[in-house]
């Protein structure tokens, strides 16, 4: 693969690095491939929950990785509006559930 791209460093924090590519609108986040796995297994997990018919336990995981999303989304958020870049959605993560 060629690398043809340039791109901005807009944000270094550990498993939440906030880039934004030349040739794309909107800046994206980095996430580290461990942290990207415990995602993947609380789905697993999650999902196991549901088939297993345990909706207390499902309900944790799910919250779990609600929370996880939703504080990189948060991080995203404060990044772009420190460096003045609209969100590509129209509803900030505090307003979503």
């Amino acid at each position: 693969m060629e690398d043809s791209q340039s791109f901005k460093l807009l944000d270094d924090t550990v498993n939440a690095v906030v880039v934004q590519f030349s040739q794309r609108s909107y800046p994206g986040v980095l996430i580290q491939g461990d942290t990207l796995k415990i995602i993947l297994d609380d789905v697993i997990d999650l999902r196991a929950e549901l088939e297993n018919g345990s909706s207390d336990e499902a309900k944790e995981i799910a919250e779990a990785i609600h929370e996880r999303i939703s504080e990189l989304l948060r991080h995203y958020e404060m990044v772009l509006g420190r460096n003045s870049i609209a969100l590509p959605y129209s509803q900030p993560v505090e307003d979503v559930g």
